[in-house]
């Protein structure tokens, strides 16, 4: 072998050597990245995990507390203001909460009192509707000095100048109480087809005093009747 075929061939090793050894670096850099994209996503689902703790528990926390206090009887009882397969929408002088029917949870709750609008009845008094099929609730006085709106997927609130014109009124529910009542304490609405919601109070008599704890929110489908406790040890069935 003379020298021009030695120095080819020292070279030729020497391009393989430094290709193979860039390979392995390479592979090793792609093997570190993706151990840490996993451990990332590790991270990221153990926080939303233990936020979503946090949060049931926070309104369960609220259930029972809110469960303790006496529901006013007749003009100022609980109304139904949105439904659907998923969710219900309440309120009265207190607030507004949210119930998650396959959760058997709240999953959202607005406190009217600490902004001074508990008044159901009287001038000025607090009006309060669903917009965009119950993805917010604007709640107002009559008289327009306050003016609030209430995202129920953050459920979060905040004061507001002016309503968005854009937002469309949630669909109405039926009254077919006259036809369909579930309840003697509250109207039933239609939601859907075969598909009714109410709710009654688990007292025997009107007259005695009621806590939230024993409102009962009824939902009938294809015959079915099932019961769901919002304000009681968290809102089970």
């Amino acid at each position: 072998m003379n020298r021009e075929d030695m120095f080819e061939l020292l070279q030729d090793l020497d391009g393989r050597y430094i290709t193979e050894v860039d390979r392995k670096k390479k592979h090793g850099w792609i093997k570190w990245l993706s151990v840490a994209a996993v451990i990332v996503i590790f991270i990221f689902a153990g926080c939303f995990i233990l936020i979503s703790n946090r949060k049931e528990n926070a309104y369960k926390v609220i259930a029972s507390e809110v469960g303790k206090e006496y529901m006013q009887l007749g003009a100022t009882m609980p109304q139904i203001l949105y439904c659907n397969d998923k969710k219900i929408i309440m309120y009265d002088y207190i607030g507004i909460w949210v119930y998650d029917f396959s959760k058997n949870n709240l999953v959202g709750y607005c406190d009217f009192r600490p902004l001074d609008m508990t008044q159901i009845q009287g001038y000025p008094y607090v009006c309060v509707k669903a917009v965009e099929n119950g993805k917010f609730v604007e709640f107002y006085m009559s008289d327009n000095s306050k003016r609030y709106l209430y995202d129920v997927n953050k459920d979060e609130f905040k004061e507001v100048a002016t309503y968005d014109e854009m937002q469309k009124a949630s669909d109405t529910m039926p009254d077919v109480s006259a036809d369909h009542s579930l309840s003697e304490y509250a109207s039933t609405y239609q939601i859907a087809d075969k598909t009714y919601i109410s709710y009654t109070l688990n007292i025997e008599d009107s007259a005695n005093e009621v806590q939230y704890k024993d409102l009962i929110i009824l939902k009938e489908t294809n015959g079915k009747l099932e019961k769901f406790l919002p304000f009681a040890t968290g809102g089970e069935k």
